[in-house]
């Protein structure tokens, strides 16, 4: 009886104890009990969504990438640098950011926790478009790219065309302007003509004497002979330049085909890149900062009640071992 009382009440003083001591360390810890403010935004990725229509479908590591850049430091400092232009009246404060996914969907959800409330949601309007604004940039360097790619073939089909232009011209001045293929066809006739005087005359040469061709038809044969070989020089100018006039149109005709169909589809580009869309949109923007406030009641309780069952299970053991005794054994009669 003795041994149950002074056990009972070593475990009692051992349990109330340990309690007093955790509620006093507790108690002594520093409390935080500043409010957080919480702002939450919905970001949604359009491609994914474009792709049941036979858009471009978006992979698992784009998200990743995604929600990394929305997190990373240098999106922060943006935001941060944004709100100090747009909002120099607003007190600058420490903002944590978190992003994630929506399992399933192409939401990705950002929350914004931050010691003001105002603060919190301009901060997190101010990621979400810088981090739209850093999307863009991407986009339109891509874009650009593409466009310089074009706009240099343009450019230099621009510069053929104005080659041909400037060969056409030089090859119209070596024709003159009464002459031109007309001219030419009637060199030809004319050549024939001659050629076949000149045959004659040779035909009349040789019936002469062998020893003393008749004078006249000598020189008749070198006066034709003589036009004969102006005319061919004639038509060989005339028949070169015009072959150069029209080589230099017909390339004309092909660069200037070429330029309108690449003018052409610089354009097309150019309108199309107006329509294109990022790959992120804002479905929501930041929502009112709530205001979450931890009390300390609950770690001061429970340090109290765990401090209190380490105190009890302390004064047990040393209500046993100071009630224990070692039994004695009765002597062996002989």
């Amino acid at each position: 009886m003795r041994f149950n009382l002074l056990f009972w009440i070593i475990l009692a003083c051992g349990f109330l104890g340990g309690v007093f001591l955790g509620v006093r360390w507790q108690a002594r810890q520093p409390q935080d009990i500043r409010p957080e403010f919480r702002s939450l935004a919905r970001l949604v990725v359009t491609w994914d969504q474009g792709a049941k229509d036979g858009g471009q479908a978006v992979s698992a590591d784009f998200y990743g990438t995604c929600i990394e850049t929305l997190e990373s430091a240098e999106m922060k400092r943006r935001a941060l640098e944004r709100v100090r232009i747009l909002n120099r009246d607003l007190k600058e404060q420490d903002v944590d950011i978190r992003a994630a996914r929506k399992p399933g969907s192409g939401i990705i959800s950002v929350l914004a926790t931050g010691d003001e409330a105002k603060y919190t949601r301009v901060f997190l309007d101010a990621l979400l478009d810088e981090y739209l604004s850093s999307l863009q940039s991407v986009r339109e360097a891509r874009q650009g790219r593409v466009l310089q790619v074009s706009l240099e073939e343009v450019v230099a089909l621009q510069k053929s065309m104005e080659e041909a232009v400037v060969g056409r011209a030089r090859a119209r001045a070596a024709v003159p302007a009464a002459e031109g293929p007309a001219e030419l066809e009637r060199l030809t006739a004319r050549l024939i003509k001659l050629r076949d005087e000149r045959d004659d005359l040779r035909a009349q040469s040789r019936k002469s004497a062998a020893a003393e061709p008749e004078l006249r038809t000598t020189q008749a044969l070198k006066a034709v002979e003589q036009e004969i070989s102006s005319q061919e020089e004639h038509a060989k100018r005339l028949g070169t330049a015009l072959q150069e006039l029209q080589g230099f149109e017909e390339l004309r005709t092909a660069v200037v085909k070429r330029y309108e169909t690449k003018l052409a589809e610089v354009e097309a580009l150019q309108k199309q890149f107006a329509l294109e869309t990022g790959p992120v949109a804002i479905q929501e923007r930041a929502t009112a900062a709530s205001m979450t406030l931890f009390s300390p009641t609950l770690p001061v309780f429970a340090g109290g009640f765990f401090g209190g069952a380490l105190g009890g299970v302390a004064g047990l053991i040393a209500a046993c071992i100071a009630s224990w005794r070692p039994s004695k054994t009765a002597p062996l009669e002989s």
